[in-house]
């Protein structure tokens, strides 16, 4: 690897209460992580941030995935998940901030990611964001995808930050966090807050980024609940997941 990666990705983990929620989460982040060793251009870091480290990425010998024990009590993740979430966020990227990469960006720990985005990234002129508007939905449990137009509307993990325009946190602190973008702008209005900084993203055209739903997920047991019109639009619009999607995102 580089001294400087192509992108650090920022993943929170939701911590260990649920038992069977853990089981889900643990599974669905080595499946994340997959889709990042896949990567058909390896120079990149993941930061995971978290109350536990699951068993498998305490064994990993990658050394670009790194897991980064938060010191909060757990019991913010039930009064204040999105608090919750963006203090791991913050974490993870202070972590990052030393090695310098070049964009940085939020991963949730249940999305996917295909094997040629890092390598699209790379390539592309310096922009000071890459927001991934096309993408697919993932239904894990009818084992369908539905290509998405709008994915930054229902995804977090859809944006590359560059360093250059959105410093990276050295040091604890909200004035230090709070220079997160993920933190500070949703991510269905990413678009609008870079068009009121005058700044033009790149628009990739391919579908690079998975939004994975219908599991018991880091987000907790209501994703199992799905309304008939989203089955009904799964079965209609969707298609099953091919081997190629599979290859491509690492579906296990």
């Amino acid at each position: 690897m580089n001294a400087s990666p192509v992108l650090a990705f920022l993943i929170p983990l939701r911590p260990k209460r649920d038992p069977m929620v853990w089981n889900s989460t643990c599974h669905l982040l080595r499946q994340t992580l997959n889709s990042l060793i896949a990567q058909s251009n390896g120079n990149w870091i993941a930061c995971v941030a978290g109350h536990e480290c699951p068993e498998f990425l305490a064994d990993t010998n990658d050394g670009r995935i790194s897991f980064h024990k938060v010191d909060f009590d757990q019991s913010l993740h039930e009064k204040r998940p999105v608090i919750d979430k963006s203090w791991k966020v913050a974490y993870a990227s202070m972590c990052a901030a030393n090695l310098q990469p070049k964009y940085h960006m939020l991963l949730d720990a249940d999305d996917l990611l295909h094997r040629d985005l890092v390598s699209l990234v790379a390539g592309l002129p310096p922009s000071p964001a890459v927001v991934f508007e096309f993408g697919w939905e993932f239904d894990i449990g009818f084992r369908r995808a539905l290509p998405r137009n709008n994915l930054a509307s229902l995804c977090g993990s859809t944006t590359a930050y560059s360093r250059e325009h959105f410093p990276m946190p050295m040091g604890r602190g909200w004035d230090e966090w709070n220079k997160v973008p993920a933190i500070k702008t949703g991510h269905n209005a990413v678009i609008a807050d870079l068009d009121q900084r005058g700044l033009v993203p790149f628009l990739p055209q391919q579908r690079l980024v998975a939004y994975v739903t219908g599991h018991v997920s880091s987000l907790g047991r209501r994703h199992l609940k799905r309304p008939w019109r989203r089955r009904l639009a799964f079965w209609l619009l969707g298609k099953p997941l091919s081997h190629e999607l599979k290859r491509d995102f690492q579906v296990l």
